[in-house]
């Protein structure tokens, strides 16, 4: 495979003004991030794996209207949650949902806000984690699929998944709907599932990697040819050598470097309109399935009747 090295002398044994590897180097992997920014390269495709937990309902809790703490009686907080690890885990006892800010032990806890309903001595709970982050490496989302019935979550927006489910009533089902929910404060995207499940679930999801950065000695990735980065990346150098040439006063060669550079800026999206029709691959979820050696499905499990055949041995 070539490497971006090779590509660099390639460039700089063209008779145009002198510019330094490093700079050409920069330019062809501009040229890289701008091509994988327009085309979903098989390559970069992966599956990450997210683990939900189960709703925590152990023991009671003593809640008191206007305090933000909340006292519990043989729970387990620390130890079904983590300690440090409260983020996107909300508390629930009667009907609205408060965000938990720190955890205090197994039996305390402190919410983002005040709690605002009757006061609750010895009552029931839940707590759920309604938010989850995703691969730090992971830039755009496919599909997800819940790998125990091999069922394709559907995929909503924020304001869709707001207005189908503003009271998040519904707790200890299979998860069936997802959407992403920004990004998390280390600045990954994260996802919030619906319902969360009563025991701990596992859903796969594909995503697309950040592209790494190209080096001089970087070598360039398989499913991108080396001269295609080459005619990118020479969009810049005719650039350069016209800029040069317009600080010398030389307004002739300049405008024949401006004619190359549109000439080359042509050649450029014409590269990514081809590498865009041959980026066909199969789709998300037979790629999920077959991934961890299944068979996809002619129709996302939904019933029990569906759940049976799919277990059968055709």
């Amino acid at each position: 495979m070539a490497t971006v090295e090779e590509v660099i002398r390639d460039i700089e044994a063209l008779p145009l003004s002198d510019i330094g590897a490093p700079a050409v180097a920069r330019w062809i992997d501009n040229r890289y991030k701008e091509i994988v920014s327009k085309i979903q390269f098989r390559s970069l495709r992966q599956i990450g794996e997210l683990v939900l937990p189960g709703v925590i309902t152990t023991g009671t809790i003593t809640a008191t209207r206007g305090s933000t703490s909340i006292a519990g009686a043989s729970t387990t907080f620390v130890t079904e949650i983590g300690s440090g690890t409260q983020e996107h885990y909300y508390f629930r006892t009667r009907s609205a949902w408060y965000r938990i800010s720190s955890i205090s032990g197994e039996t305390a806890l402190t919410l983002a806000s005040a709690f605002s309903e009757d006061s609750v001595s010895a009552g029931s709970y839940q707590i759920v984690k309604r938010a989850h982050s995703l691969a730090s490496s992971a830039r755009w989302l496919g599909a997800f699929v819940f790998s125990r019935l091999r069922q394709r979550l559907e995929v909503l927006s924020r304001d869709e998944f707001d207005i189908s489910f503003p009271g998040r009533i519904v707790q200890g089902s299979h998860p069936q709907v997802v959407c992403q929910d920004g990004v998390d404060s280390s600045g990954y995207l994260k996802v919030e599932v619906y319902p969360p499940p009563a025991e701990s679930e596992l859903i796969r999801y594909v995503y697309w990697a950040i592209p790494t950065t190209l080096s001089i000695s970087s070598t360039i990735p398989a499913q991108i040819d080396a001269h295609v980065l080459k005619e990118g990346a020479l969009i810049d150098v005719y650039r350069a050598a016209k800029v040069a040439q317009i600080e010398k006063g030389n307004v002739e060669a300049a405008a024949i470097y401006s004619n190359e550079e549109a000439k080359q800026r042509t050649v450029w999206d014409r590269y990514i309109r081809d590498a865009i029709r041959t980026q066909r691959g199969v789709d998300d979820v037979t790629f999920i399935i077959e991934s961890f050696g299944g068979k996809r499905l002619a129709n996302d499990i939904r019933t029990a009747r569906e759940h049976i055949l799919a277990g059968w041995s055709y």
